[in-house]
């Protein structure tokens, strides 16, 4: 029994497609797994985190007994199980989750460069949250090696490590190291947007680096590239546009101190 159309179809349909699938008696395990795993998806996407959660259980409960442990398709459910631990904040489950989903996949499928990345990324994540963040800085750290044995290192794929790793930095009040890695995340993701407005996220973590660490100039066109942006094109929150100009004001009276 195909669900070609499961993608189209909405949370309770989905709920409704199960119970039927789940009373048949030639209901295929794909077809169970797959359902599971959209209400994930879909529950997630409605803001329903614990239902998301427990559908994700399902789906890796069921991709077990179909697949066993050592297989891709068991590591993907278990990629999706952390993700839904870590949407109702038990980063601690997740971890485990994750860590797991590493394993699998560097044994059945050892030169996946993505899956084999996102489940480092994660697992770095989980620490972040966590705010263990030496332990988050080994992960993102280790994610990047094993990525610059599989791309360029001007590939899209560096740009949330570079991000995460900065905002690390930032917590750890390493600005400088932080600012560095802004910077390289920064001239990756330029290349693939189509405005400043895309940046804003960027420009804020230069931004903020620099004043920190008293590159007032630098602080200040940082700032300036996301009140510019926000001024162009979201003119109705331009009470974040003054809460950055305040933080030009300041710098420019430290330069005029100096």
């Amino acid at each position: 029994m195909a669900l070609d159309n499961i993608s189209d179809m909405t949370l309770e349909e989905c709920e409704r497609k199960l119970d039927e699938l789940l009373d048949s008696d030639d209901a295929e395990d794909e077809d169970i797994i797959a359902l599971y795993t959209a209400m994930g998806d879909k529950a997630k996407e409605e803001g329903e985190f614990e239902k998301s959660k427990e559908y994700y259980m399902n789906a890796l409960t069921e991709t077990l007994m179909k697949y066993g442990e050592s297989s891709v398709e068991a590591g993907d459910a278990a990629m999706n199980a952390g993700n839904g631990l870590f949407n109702i904040s038990d980063y601690e489950t997740a971890l485990e989750y994750y860590t797991k989903a590493l394993e699998t996949f560097k044994e059945t499928s050892p030169d996946d460069c993505d899956r084999i990345t996102v489940a480092m990324r994660n697992i770095g994540d989980c620490h972040f949250y966590s705010e263990n963040y030496e332990e988050a800085v080994d992960c993102f750290t280790a994610a990047m090696d094993f990525l610059r044995t599989k791309k360029s290192e001007d590939d899209p794929a560096f740009y949330r490590l570079y991000s995460v790793m900065a905002e690390t930095l930032s917590k750890m009040e390493k600005f400088e190291e932080a600012l560095g890695y802004y910077q390289r995340g920064f001239d990756i993701k330029k290349k693939f947007v189509e405005s400043d407005m895309d940046l804003m996220e960027d420009y804020e973590g230069i931004g903020k680096c620099c004043e920190k660490l008293g590159k007032n100039e630098e602080g200040i066109e940082a700032f300036s590239k996301i009140v510019k942006a926000i001024k162009e094109t979201m003119p109705e929150m331009d009470f974040l546009a003054k809460e950055f100009q305040s933080h030009i004001d300041a710098m420019k009276e430290a330069i005029s101190k100096q």
